[in-house]
């Protein structure tokens, strides 16, 4: 019997980053034929596969990305490539427009003559920001950094073109990621790898709390928005519909890796743009994706922990 994706042409931007490096090898395991793109020229953590391809190549660059989307003719689309969160609140605008929004764009242009059946664009609670919680789809957005606005504008683009053109966007807005392969500045491998060493761990006071999901839910809510058409033209939470003070989550790290260490707790200054709270409600994904989150915070910790003790 064939696999779902057997021989479907899936095109991953952002190919070199953390979601990518999971999300690839779930689509080669289907059978997919996935083509990547990505800044970097030669990046390691790509995987060396019969059916992968990997192009060098910025968004920015409408011209070549245009004759390689001719050449890929892609039926799926996961547009994860964006310019990161930076702690700066506007330091960072240039870069994150022309990237993230402009980048966006260009991408969906060059897919205009395209007859591909998803594009799934990702988005994120920090759109939110001054909102109550829990966040919902419909709440009004206060995005207070260049990058939640960046990404605030180009959903928006992304809205306004399914309505006019009927294109298949899909919007998912994801609350804070962690598991094996992050990039060592983000928070959740910081937090590990400084209990593992008993590294000094220099921390604001630990009252926000934030909303954490393991990668491989998130991989799980991606497959699925590809492939319904319900999902078309809306805005989907996907999260746990739990948070935790920054406080809870370092005890519990601090727990698991057995660690000495003594937090420094008040040691760094709140950030001007501090979001306090961060939980989003995910009814609309369970009923519209027949999702829910699997891997409960314990759980997620005790696996990204056991890859970080193994690296």
């Amino acid at each position: 019997m064939e696999s779902k994706g057997q021989g479907e042409r899936v095109l991953v931007t952002g190919a070199a980053g953390f979601l990518a490096q999971h999300l690839i090898p779930e689509l080669l395991g289907s059978g997919a034929i996935v083509t990547g793109i990505s800044l970097e020229k030669n990046p390691s953590q790509i995987p060396r596969a019969k059916n992968f391809s990997y192009i060098s190549l910025d968004l920015k660059d409408k011209i070549s990305l245009k004759e390689e989307i001719k050449n890929i003719k892609p039926q799926k689309v996961f547009h994860l490539a964006a310019y990161p969160d930076k702690e700066a609140v506007f330091e960072n605008t240039d870069e994150c427009v022309q990237n993230n929004i402009q980048g966006t764009l260009n991408l969906i242009h060059a897919l205009s003559n395209i007859n591909y059946d998803s594009f799934v664009h990702i988005g994120s609670y920090k759109e939110y920001s001054g909102s109550k919680t829990p966040f919902r789809e419909t709440d009004a957005l206060f995005p207070i950094s260049s990058y939640a606005i960046s990404k605030a504008c180009a959903e928006m683009f992304c809205i306004a073109y399914h309505q006019i053109y009927g294109l298949p966007l899909i919007m998912l807005r994801f609350p804070t990621i962690y598991g094996p392969k992050q990039p060592d500045q983000n928070l959740i491998p910081c937090l590990i790898k400084s209990c593992l060493s008993n590294s000094k761990l220099k921390l604001t006071k630990g009252q926000q709390k934030r909303e954490l999901i393991y990668i491989s839910d998130i991989i799980d809510a991606m497959l699925k928005a590809s492939s319904s058409k319900n999902a078309h033209g809306q805005i989907i939470n996907i999260g746990t519909n739990q948070e935790h003070t920054i406080r809870e989550i370092v005890n519990l790290i601090i727990n698991l890796t057995n660690s000495k260490i003594k937090p420094e707790w008040g040691a760094i200054p709140y950030r001007k743009n501090e979001i306090w709270s961060m939980k989003g409600d995910n009814k609309k994904a369970m009923k519209l994706l027949s999702w829910k989150p699997k891997i409960s915070l314990r759980q997620g910790m005790v696996k990204t922990i056991s890859y970080y003790k193994n690296a």
